[in-house]
């Protein structure tokens, strides 16, 4: 968990202890995070009700479970994290926030995949930018690492199943690159094709990847 302190923004009053701190804990258990949001003091022009913001990165998609407020939550997949983003409007912290987020269950065979993945695409995106910097043509032979830098907007359970035959290809196709003419960049290129070979972790370690993935919180 963690906490944050929030004040009117203008003054020196939280000195005074005029001031709001928020928490955040979390639990995860089985395929579901037990996140609790709660605030406590209060400062001058203090909003009633905010904007809850909570990601989970490189993740399959996630979805809530049960709420104890009746607030209007909004999902997204992002692409940038490789994983859900929940936005709950208008919740009243102090009263708090306790809200089950469940995994999708037809991801199940597939979580080990998710470790060390948004790692991954980045490095596919860095690659794919330098060859596109080269002006290296599309074509078959670049179809694994255009699709591994598109995951996230193909994420479905057969897809997330995939994962690591798809990486080989791209580790397959992008190292058959032999001949570039600019070595600094064929040299970064093979770096960061290196980094990370394998996609595939045991179980154990996709389950403490898992609870060590904090839920990241922003409060609007």
């Amino acid at each position: 968990g963690g906490a944050a302190i929030d004040d009117d923004g203008v003054s020196m009053d939280y000195a005074a202890g005029r001031q709001a701190v928020l928490r955040c804990e979390y639990n995860f258990s089985g395929a579901s995070f037990d996140i609790k949001v709660t605030s406590s003091g209060d400062f001058a022009g203090r909003p009633s009700k905010l904007t809850l913001v909570l990601t989970f990165p490189q993740l399959p998609p996630v979805q809530v479970a049960s709420a104890s407020q009746a607030v209007r939550w909004e999902s997204r997949y992002d692409h940038r994290l490789v994983g859900t983003t929940l936005t709950a409007h208008d919740v009243d912290l102090v009263a708090g926030l306790a809200v089950r987020v469940s995994i999708d269950p037809t991801y199940a065979s597939a979580l080990p995949n998710f470790v060390g993945l948004m790692g991954r695409v980045r490095r596919a995106r860095y690659m794919k930018d330098a060859l596109d910097t080269m002006n290296v043509n599309y074509g078959s032979d670049r179809a694994n690492l255009t699709s591994f830098v598109l995951a996230a907007t193909q994420m479905e359970p057969n897809f997330a199943a995939d994962l690591p035959a798809l990486w080989k290809g791209v580790q397959s196709q992008v190292s058959a690159y032999k001949d570039l003419k600019d070595m600094r960049r064929r040299q970064f290129i093979m770096a960061m094709l290196s980094n990370g070979a394998s996609i595939t972790e045991p179980v154990a370690e996709m389950r403490a990847h898992a609870k060590s993935t904090l839920p990241e919180v922003v409060v609007v």
